[in-house]
């Protein structure tokens, strides 16, 4: 009797085993593999609406033309496009002012949360950082332009260096 519950127990584990859906690489497709554009809003794609004049974010960013021209050499690639307008190093950081997250949320936790999740080697196929041009809008019309200029550059060099090493 207890040689036929085993062989029972094992006749289902088989069984189970069969039914389990086989791993992507094992069923002859590759696995998915990202493309991350982060950044403002160059990299979300915001252009002028042609029958309004309002800003809106398209899908004809240069980060989907970047898309558009590689995913036929890479298999699966899919575009995660974090970009947001009028994003500055420091909002990159902490979410603040932030157009497009949560409070609490920056783009860079968003992410680094997704770049967490996708850790095999090999999904992240590439990542696009477009920053630091909204960083310097306040300075032509700061009293000493080019002391803005110097002070933002420092600020956003030390953006840059935390953003960097965050990814």
């Amino acid at each position: 009797m207890h040689q036929r519950i085993q062989n029972a127990f094992l006749f289902i584990a088989l069984l189970a085993s069969c039914l389990l859906p086989l791993p992507v690489s094992a069923q002859g497709r590759h696995p998915a593999q990202y493309y991350v554009s982060i950044g403002t809003s160059l990299a979300a794609g915001v252009q002028v609406d042609r029958k309004t004049g309002a800003p809106i974010v398209t899908d004809d960013a240069y980060t989907d033309q970047i898309y558009q021209r590689i995913r036929g050499q890479i298999p699966n690639l899919e575009h995660v496009k974090r970009g947001c307008p009028a994003e500055t190093s420091e909002s990159m950081i902490t979410g603040v002012n932030s157009l497009c997250y949560a409070p609490g949320k920056s783009q860079l936790d968003v992410v680094e949360a997704f770049l967490l999740a996708h850790q095999r080697p090999g999904e992240i196929a590439l990542i696009t950082i477009d920053i630091g041009a909204n960083d310097f809008l306040p300075c032509p019309f700061a009293p000493d332009p080019a002391a803005c200029v110097a002070t933002s550059f420092a600020q956003f060099q030390a953006n840059l260096s935390q953003i960097l090493l965050r990814l």
